[in-house]
């Protein structure tokens, strides 16, 4: 995000912004008109506030969120002392950052994932440091990464092994046994008829076969 505006640590922010920028551009230019000359910008992203699109801007002194353009302008600020818990709520793309303050939520939606998650990430870090250190040490270096959390080591696994899944075979056929034949399916036959068969023909042939008979005897 190129800026130009009077102080270099407003620029460096603002370079660091990877969402959308352009249409809070003056809002980010007007920044110095509403810092302290002993603060310094640490974290910037574009929000929603009560319906206005502003910059919402992170220092080691203070939250806060400005908004200037042709609907007017608007101010909100709350010191890192008043802020007494976060909650970051991140999408797909875009996230919420929820601050409690002397007992009321207050949002700032409709935020770069990565721009919000980075905000929050440092306002936390910030807020550790006010809370345990404030005017016993230096501050947090600006712009500096935060250190990475410590995670315990993996445990080994002591539970039993998973039984390994067999893999399908097809059954073996059974051979045959030997002396053991397998009966033939019995071939159809016609229906008998209880006069012989064969109708006219057949009535002909009995008397031929009776009148044969007869001679013969």
């Amino acid at each position: 995000m190129p800026i130009h505006s009077s102080r270099p640590d407003v620029d460096a922010a603002a370079a660091a912004i990877t969402g959308i920028w352009f249409p809070v551009k003056s809002s980010v230019k007007s920044l110095p008109e509403v810092l302290t000359p002993d603060e310094t910008v640490q974290a910037l992203a574009v929000a929603h506030h009560d319906g206005v699109m502003g910059v919402l801007a992170l220092t080691d002194r203070r939250v806060l969120f400005r908004a200037q353009g042709w609907s007017g302008q608007r101010l909100v600020s709350h010191a890192l002392g008043e802020i007494s818990d976060q909650g970051w709520t991140g999408g797909l793309g875009q996230g919420t950052l929820t601050l409690s303050v002397a007992g009321w939520a207050t949002e700032f939606k409709n935020m770069d994932k990565r721009d919000g998650q980075n905000l929050a990430d440092r306002l936390a870090h910030w807020r550790q440091w006010y809370a345990q250190q404030v005017g016993t040490v230096a501050h947090p270096a600006s712009g500096q990464p935060l250190p990475a959390p410590v995670f315990a080591p993996a445990q080994p696994f002591t539970g039993s092994a998973p039984v390994p899944v067999q893999p399908f075979t097809n059954p073996v056929p059974v051979p045959a046994q030997p002396g053991l034949t397998t009966p033939a399916a019995p071939v159809p036959q016609p229906p008998s008829r209880p006069d012989g068969g064969g109708g006219l023909f057949g009535r002909r042939r009995r008397e031929a076969e009776a009148e044969a008979a007869r001679m013969g005897g």
